[in-house]
This record gives C-alpha cells, structure tokens and sequence, in this order.
C-alpha cells in the first residue's frame, strides 16, 4: 500500500512540475520577411501594439495578426523574435518586462 502512495504522489509531481514546461522547437528553415501591417485603431492610451509575426506550425511558417494589449502597470513590451541559433531558428516569446 505504501508502494502504491508513493508511485501515485510521485507521479502527481511529475505532472505538475512539467505542466509549466514548455517546449524549443528548432526550425532549419528561416522566417520570411515580416508583413506590414494596418494597425486599427487604438482602443485606448494604456495599449501597447504586438506587432504579427511568422509562426511554424511543424510544417510551414503561418502568420499571426498583431494585435493591441492592454499595458501592465509599470512595464514595457519587449517583442517576440527569432533567434539564430547553432541548430537553426528559436522563437523567443514577447513579454513585459
């Protein structure tokens, strides 16, 4: 019984700590030029604009539409990009800084 715990306990922490994992994906093939984009209009003076980017979806390079978010308090947007890398391009995530 206490074998039977110890298995399902561990195997909770292994779920858990790996729900907040995510994963690289290295793409050899690089991104296409970035689209200019029409911007709508603003909704308000707290929004920052995230500008699109190319996105691979495993088998190609797919385009997400920019997009207005509204500002967190004290912070500023650092954009996502692609990063060159040794083993080929990595998606670096925006974020607030």
């Amino acid at each position: 019984m206490k074998t039977q715990v110890k298995i399902l306990v561990l195997a909770f922490l292994v779920t858990a700590m790996s729900a907040g994992c995510t994963t690289v994906t290295h793409v050899r093939v690089d991104p296409p030029t970035a689209k200019a984009e029409v911007r709508p209009a603003k909704p308000g003076g707290k929004y920052t604009w995230a500008a699109g980017h190319w996105h691979w979806n495993g088998n190609r390079y797919v385009w997400s539409n920019g997009r207005w978010m509204k500002n967190k308090k004290g912070c500023t947007w650092a954009p996502g990009h692609w990063k060159k890398a040794p083993s080929g391009h990595v998606w670096v995530e925006g974020y607030w800084n």
